[in-house]
């Protein structure tokens, strides 16, 4: 079948030779290939239905256009059905997996009361799941007037594999086209459809609450199992702040009260106040919501947030922007500044060089890998006025979390130890070094045991109290070091939330990863195509990708 194998299909050849006939109109090659290739049986998951979109050229008008919006209750079955190895993979993991998840779950607070327990054999047949959301520039990268597409995905919290393996996409549109009134007719097909993966079996109304047409496959497979007992629950909800925001209706991080998970403020010297870290001080730290408590006081919810069991507790803060791509950028930063403007003797650039070949050699030395290529002072401060802004670190957030441990080296190689200033910084970066290693050594954790969740928030808290401290310093003596940010109060949270999910499992890497593979699917999908279509051409491309991905060769032409 293979040239590997010694084998030839050259009917297969021929078939490919012939798009774009023969290469000649090479603007219809998609075309011809997706005619030639067998049609996905995911397809089945796929719905279309009337949403309201704002116009590409007047925001004020709206209209009604058709969307497809993929079903994760009709995935989860078509996947049990016909492709049980790749279920396996992607779902439900290694035997016992389930099992060892709810285990690790006993006592948390998400689930008392929670539907899910009144099911029988839940914990052999329930797979928790991770729902993520985003948006990504399309076109225009880098630019003002570039255009944004949102997306969302879920994935089995147990699979193993790659991100283009596991996460399955739900919804694409362009979000300059989407409104409120959009996103919840979006979001009720989809909480509809959630609802009955969690209970295992197909729904017996459509999502609106009618019944199905008598005859049709709706009503014939209405209350019969999903998948042989199988069901799937919503544990995780991953985004970035503004994700929360704008789509999920949250508090928004600029506003008077920036954070969803407690009732904070923006009041100076307040003990509830968003940036009061020091012990004893901060009451807002004793305010955090329970899942009970946030849904009796908000009734106008998002329809993801309305599903049984499901709270604000259920969407997890994520560490990957709150600090690698939060407090680490400033803290490092800072740093850096430091010690190439105040404590090392020759001028700032080549002070930094110094600092690079001592990390890059540390790095190499320790096998410490997603570390920076290259530092140059524009990755750090302005170099036309370095004091006139907060120092910040530009870069990959895997490579910003990979540099603490040399940094820290190379402080205490340089720094003085006499100096208070310099102790706490020292002191800092320890805590910052010691969060990642945490990290590190507990990944194959679901959920952290108490006294680990403990040290975790402890360390956390001493990372905060120390940055704050030292910014209020600098501060004091006119310097602009150490920014705090309102991210560095979403840190605590994610600290805190432990507890209840490995911070490693809720984080947001695996979704940026698909955002890149949405990305480019999305930028080959915009010419020629009306913005309200875009979405449901990336959909359509998805699924022949993601199924051609495990089919065998011999299926990917013909039957399937």
């Amino acid at each position: 079948m293979s040239h590997a194998a010694g084998t030839l299909d050259f009917r297969e050849i021929e078939r490919l030779a012939e798009i774009g006939a023969e290469g000649r109109y090479t603007q219809n090659s998609l075309r011809d290939l997706e005619r030639r290739l067998s049609k996905p049986k995911l397809e089945e998951a796929r719905l279309t239905f009337d949403c309201t979109l704002k116009s590409p050229v007047c925001r004020y008008v709206v209209a009604s256009h058709p969307q497809d919006v993929l079903l994760p209750h009709v995935l989860f079955h078509v996947l049990h059905r016909d492709y049980p190895d790749e279920f396996a993979d992607k779902i439900t993991g290694a035997p016992g997996e389930i099992e060892r998840f709810w285990k690790e779950q006993e006592g948390s607070r998400l689930l008392r009361g929670h539907p899910l327990t009144t099911r029988p054999r839940w914990q052999q047949t329930t797979v928790p799941l991770a729902v993520h959301g985003d948006g990504t520039p399309v076109s225009g990268l880098g630019k003002g007037w570039s255009k944004m597409m949102d997306g969302y995905s879920f994935v089995s919290l147990l699979g193993q594999g790659a991100t283009r393996d596991l996460m399955m996409l739900l919804f694409a549109g362009m979000q300059a086209l989407m409104t409120k009134n959009s996103s919840r007719q979006l979001w009720r097909i989809l909480a509809w459809s959630f609802e009955a993966l969690s209970r295992g079996v197909f729904p017996v109304t459509d999502a609106f609450g009618q019944p199905f047409p008598v005859g049709t496959k709706d009503y014939i497979r209405a209350g019969k199992p999903l998948a042989g007992g199988y069901a799937g629950v919503v544990w995780c909800v991953e985004g970035d702040l503004d994700y929360f925001a704008k789509n999920l209706w949250l508090n928004h991080w600029s506003s008077a009260h920036p954070c969803p998970w407690c009732p904070c403020n923006k009041m100076e010297g307040d003990g509830m106040c968003w940036s009061e870290f020091r012990e004893g001080r901060a009451e807002w730290q004793g305010e955090c919501w329970s899942n009970p408590e946030w849904l009796e006081a908000n009734t106008d919810r998002h329809p993801l947030l309305s599903l049984p069991g499901v709270g604000i507790e259920n969407c997890f803060p994520d560490l990957m922007h709150t600090k690698h791509g939060g407090c680490d950028k400033y803290n490092y930063a800072s740093v850096i500044h430091i010690l190439c403007f105040e404590i090392m003797p020759d001028d700032p650039a080549t002070n930094l060089d110094v600092i690079w070949a001592e990390c890059v050699q540390y790095c190499k030395t320790r096998g410490i890998r997603n570390r920076y290529r290259a530092m140059k002072p524009s990755l750090v401060w302005k170099v036309r006025a370095p004091h006139a802004n907060y120092p910040k670190m530009r870069g990959k957030m895997a490579e910003i979390r990979n540099i603490g441990e040399p940094l820290l080296h190379v402080w205490n190689t340089r720094s003085d130890r006499a100096n208070l200033k310099h102790q706490q910084i020292a002191f800092m970066l320890r805590c910052s070094v010691k969060i990642e290693s945490m990290l590190r050594d507990n990944r194959h954790c679901y959920r952290y045991p108490p006294d680990l969740a403990d040290e975790f928030l402890q360390t956390t808290e001493r990372y905060l109290q120390l940055t704050s401290s030292l910014a209020r310093q600098y501060a004091d003596s006119g310097r602009q070091l150490f920014d705090v940010t309102t991210k560095h109060h979403i840190l605590w949270h994610c600290a805190k939330s432990a507890e209840l999910l490995n911070p490693c499992r809720s984080w947001c890497y695996m979704g940026e990863d698909n955002m890149q593979h949405l990305r480019k699917l999305a930028a080959s999908s915009l010419a020629g195509t009306k913005p309200a279509c875009v979405g449901a051409k990336v959909l359509r491309k998805w699924l022949r990708g993601f199924t051609l991905r495990f089919l065998p060769r011999s299926g990917w032409f013909g039957a399937s």
